[in-house]
């Protein structure tokens, strides 16, 4: 192919090399996530202490669980974004929540409970709701309970703070909280990238032949596979 399809320039990976065979699907998505999200994450981490940075950090770092939750479930997240993203919150909750270093938490129960909630039911996921859709939409912290711990004050990366505060709530009426929720994107990028290796070699050793790589490989050629033979003339689109 004389002019391919880059799905990373930086990667050196282009559209041709996925294409060659579906066993280096794990490689090209592992490749896409380092070099979509963290990599200009990392640009975005170098200067800490300000919270405007953190705010385009973590709207990059929230860009990745949605995704994630259709590739560890094999579902389209259109019309079930919510659910996809809990469902990616959760997996990487739980990976926090079962790795402690040294006997440190790197993400205590109450954290946990507020990153896995609406994965498995239809309640509300604050981070969701208010970081994700505020950040995506309005461009600000929708509800104005969730902050950017620029400072490091936190425990954890994502932490309960218990801090009274007023604030206005999506339909504009004044609520009284006794908690808000401290974000460190600093602290959360690393942790991320940690969290991918992990679940790429997770992927890798599942096998070929199972659910979880099955679901992946839906995902993935739904999202990248299918959208690049239509660009190349490859496949009419339906």
């Amino acid at each position: 192919m004389s002019h391919p399809i880059w799905v990373s320039k930086g990667g050196n990976l282009s559209f041709q090399d996925i294409l060659e065979s579906e066993t280096k699907y794990i490689d090209a998505w592992a490749t896409i996530v380092k070099h979509w999200i963290f990599e200009p994450c990392r640009h975005l981490a170098l200067n800490r202490n300000t919270t405007d940075r953190g705010m385009a950090l973590l709207m990059l770092e929230l860009a990745f669980f949605e995704p994630l939750g259709s590739i560890i479930t094999g579902q389209e997240s259109t019309g079930n974004s919510r659910k996809m993203f809990a469902t990616g919150l959760k997996e990487f909750a739980s990976w926090l929540r079962n790795k402690d270093i040294h006997e440190r938490e790197l993400i205590g129960e109450v954290e946990q409970n507020i990153l896995c909630a609406g994965a498995d039911t239809d309640q509300a996921n604050a981070i969701f709701s208010f970081a994700r859709c505020g950040l995506m939409h309005s461009m600000t912290m929708q509800g104005g309970q969730i902050f950017i711990d620029a400072l490091g004050i936190g425990k954890f990366s994502i932490t309960d703070y218990k801090y009274a505060i007023s604030s206005l709530s999506k339909k504009g009426e004044v609520i009284d909280s006794e908690t808000i929720l401290l974000i460190d994107p600093w602290r959360l990028l690393i942790q991320m990238e940690e969290f991918t290796e992990f679940f790429v070699n997770k992927l890798r050793s599942a096998g070929n032949d199972s659910q979880a790589y099955r679901k992946f490989v839906t995902t993935f050629e739904r999202i990248i596979i299918r959208p690049g033979k239509v660009y190349l003339g490859l496949e009419k689109p339906v």
